[in-house]
């Protein structure tokens, strides 16, 4: 079926209103949840969005222990206006939630995870990148009046982002142990400079000084090599 588009800008609403719905759904789960990240376009600033149906897409990425046990007790999320069994709908106005499910012991679900976290902290990373996302959704709007050409010619844009998106996460891994190791010394560096100083609290700061501005340039060093 053939239908027009059509892209509305970003709003900060949507966060709000993920958190609030994010409480429910903890609610919900109780104890089989692990933890829920907000997703897709709606999740970073610069992005425009094409809403299907009228109605923009929040997009929920769930995390529990046990995927099977939401499916088999899915009752209660019905009641609450969710509905099919793989992935779970909520509408309210001109916002849908959508609830995808990832079970953490899953490896390819595991492998999911990371996609979804990594493009969406890249676009947070880099404005321009999310700024050119919209236009180029809003270019293919104009090209695609079915809504299946234009998601996968809007999902080609990813595909071809996804080098710089590996690149980007691996050097955010490599500062980040930089950081650790950096913690890490500057404690015993901040240790012995409290003991000679005979001020602990003097010492450790000045150590965790130190050893962040370490941690950091090792970190930094390694990702240009």
């Amino acid at each position: 079926m053939t239908r027009k588009t059509e892209i509305v800008e970003y709003n900060p609403e949507w966060e709000k209103i993920f958190k609030e719905e994010a409480k429910s759904i903890k609610k919900i789960l109780g104890k089989n949840c692990v933890d829920i990240q907000h997703i897709g376009d709606t999740s970073f600033k610069g992005a425009k969005i094409c809403p299907d149906e009228g109605q923009v897409e929040i997009c929920f990425m769930v995390i529990v222990k046990n995927k099977s046990e939401v499916f088999e007790n899915s009752g209660t999320l019905e009641q609450r206006g969710y509905f099919n069994c793989k992935t779970f709908y909520y509408k309210d106005g001109k916002e849908k939630m959508v609830l995808y499910l990832y079970d953490k012991n899953n490896d390819s679900d595991a492998k999911r995870i990371q996609e979804h976290l990594s493009v969406r902290d890249y676009m947070i990373a880099h404005t321009e990148k999310a700024v050119e996302y919209a236009k180029h959704k809003a270019n293919i709007m104009n090209e695609f009046e079915d809504v299946r050409d234009y998601c996968i010619e809007r999902d080609k844009f990813i595909e071809e982002l996804k080098p710089d998106i590996d690149k980007w996460n691996k050097e955010q891994a490599k500062i980040g142990m930089g950081l650790s190791l950096g913690m890490c010394f500057g404690m015993s560096i901040g240790t012995a400079l409290g003991a000679a100083m005979g001020n602990i609290a003097l010492g450790m700061t000045m150590g965790m000084s130190i050893g962040m501005c370490l941690g950091i340039a090792f970190g930094s060093a390694k990702n240009e090599k």
